[in-house]
């Protein structure tokens, strides 16, 4: 199936992307926004998550994920959770690079034989909704790092304060998976599955249930000291075993009404059946209409779950 999600996600005191540090001082990445307001619109600097971040921690999720299932074939990087596109050549045919799942889902460039692969996953930039606060939602704090010696002693050099940013805001995300390509070539014109059906159904269920790890805050920066306080508040999602258009980004404050427009006139000008997933279950009503079919959940997980179940089952 081809799915598309966005939503709305809770971050506390979340260090979830940094851009580096100038002296002492680790600051987030930020990025100018454009918001609407009753005024028009406006441009606002708010701290992001970069979707090469989620991507990252996707990825890593996701060959976990299939390794407890079984799956073999990963490349010496992939295996290991590193997601290079790869330096490991292997041939001049896309079906070559395909056996490794990272590769196959996450894609992979390979300059040197002019092979590629498009990523069959794709996130947009977090970012802080256009509806909230975003200038009040960044604080710096100060931490010490102390360095005692054998007596137990801290010398005065080993003391080194730095400060580092933290951010808490209601962020929207946007995510795009193309899973029917998945182990198949996207360079060939029939697209024939170049690894068994089992295999297949396997990397595109393990992908999207990979999005329950990222959704409960094992993602970003700094893990071991700002894991993200995080808690799903809406999610959307939209699925087809044909093509879709991507999903309105839950940064827009009608993202939800703009995202029932969009596809009750796809799917009613194509004659698309697409099935929508929603949480909570009473923004169901809004997706009446052309060939949708929309179900309501009262437990964001169990939605991912039930997602990943309609995915793995429409694999042909």
């Amino acid at each position: 199936m081809f799915v598309r999600i966005s939503g709305r996600i809770l971050i506390n005191a979340s260090s979830s992307n940094a851009q580096g540090a100038i002296g002492n001082f680790i600051e987030l990445n930020k990025v100018l926004v454009l918001r609407r307001t009753g005024e028009g619109f406006e441009l606002a600097e708010a701290p992001a998550v970069s979707g090469n971040m989620l991507k990252h921690w996707h990825f890593v999720t996701t060959m976990e994920l299939l390794k407890q299932e079984g799956e073999r074939g990963f490349c010496e990087y992939c295996g290991r959770g590193v997601g290079y596109r790869t330096p490991l050549s292997r041939g001049d045919d896309e079906s070559q690079y395909i056996e490794c799942p990272g590769e196959d889902l996450h894609g992979f460039l390979m300059p040197d034989r002019q092979v590629r692969r498009e990523s069959l996953v794709k996130f947009a930039f977090a970012l802080p909704v256009e509806d909230g606060n975003v200038e009040s939602g960044v604080q710096s704090i100060t931490h010490n790092r102390v360095v005692a010696n054998e007596r137990g002693r801290i010398e005065a050099e080993g003391m080194m304060p730095f400060k580092r940013q933290y951010a808490s805001a209601l962020y929207g995300f946007a995510v795009a998976m193309d899973l029917p390509y998945v182990g198949k070539r996207t360079s060939s014109a029939d697209r024939e599955p170049v690894i068994d059906r089992e295999r297949r159904r396997r990397r595109a269920k393990c992908a999207v249930l990979a999005l329950l790890h990222m959704l409960s805050g094992a993602v970003g920066a700094s893990q071991s000291r700002s894991l993200p306080a995080a808690s799903p508040v809406e999610i959307v999602a939209l699925a087809s075993e044909k093509p879709l258009p991507m999903a309105v980004h839950g940064f827009y404050s009608d993202y939800v009404e703009q995202c029932a427009k969009l596809f009750k006139s796809y799917s009613g000008a194509l004659g698309v059946s697409v099935r929508v997933y929603t949480y909570p279950s009473d923004m169901t009503g809004k997706f009446e209409g052309g060939n949708l079919s929309a179900r309501g959940f009262d437990d964001w997980a169990e939605l991912i779950k039930s997602l990943a179940e309609d995915v793995e089952a429409a694999i042909d």
